[in-house]
């Protein structure tokens, strides 16, 4: 029943540690009841840049600039 009970409030979007406090009988916090979300930049197969979408939206510039030189530091090293 507890498994079930905790799976069921995954689904919903809470982390482990505020399941844990709310079971507890605490309270939880939104940004306790919130899983991270993240964005992937595939650079090539096997080879990906993984970034928390609050970061991606404040820094999306700078973060495609990263992917950009990342992916031509592979495209030098495979010419060499």
């Amino acid at each position: 029943m507890t498994v079930r009970l905790i799976k069921s409030y995954q689904e919903k979007g809470m982390n482990l540690s505020a399941i844990s406090n709310y079971l507890k009988g605490g309270e939880v916090k939104k940004a306790e009841y919130q899983r991270d979300i993240w964005v992937k930049y595939e650079i090539l197969p096997g080879l990906e840049i993984n970034v928390r979408r609050y970061i991606e939206e404040r820094e999306g510039k700078k973060i495609f600039e990263i992917v950009r030189i990342a992916k031509s530091i592979i495209k030098e090293g495979k010419n060499d």
